[in-house]
């Protein structure tokens, strides 16, 4: 199993600012989806898609996030259980692909390696 993760350090002081670790709720929820809609340095919406430069290469733009967590604190952004995010279960779970990690419950992924 493997478990996607995003450090990223304080604006501020990094060295004693706090760590924050951020999980996204609901079920399948990427962590990362927060970070880069809710709490990092950057962020994408509907006008990440609108740029000159998006269709140039077809890659969303980022904008800076004025109002980031990263400004008063280190963030540690991880997807669990897998497979949420860019998480993947090895053994496979019972579907067969590395996406199906099986019925999770807290029990499970407490005991998670």
């Amino acid at each position: 199993m493997f478990t996607s993760y995003l450090f990223v350090e304080s604006e501020s002081d990094p060295e004693n600012d706090p760590v924050v670790l951020w999980f996204n709720g609901g079920p399948g929820a990427a962590s990362l989806f927060g970070m880069f809609i809710e709490l990092g340095p950057f962020f994408l919406s509907d006008a990440s898609m609108r740029t000159e430069g998006f269709n140039k290469t077809g890659v969303p733009t980022l904008f800076k996030n004025e109002f980031a967590w990263t400004k008063v604190a280190n963030i540690l952004a991880v997807n669990a259980p897998p497979p949420v995010g860019y998480s993947y279960c090895t053994p496979p779970g019972p579907a067969g692909p590395g996406t199906s990690c099986g019925d999770w419950n807290d029990t499970r992924a407490a005991a998670a390696k």
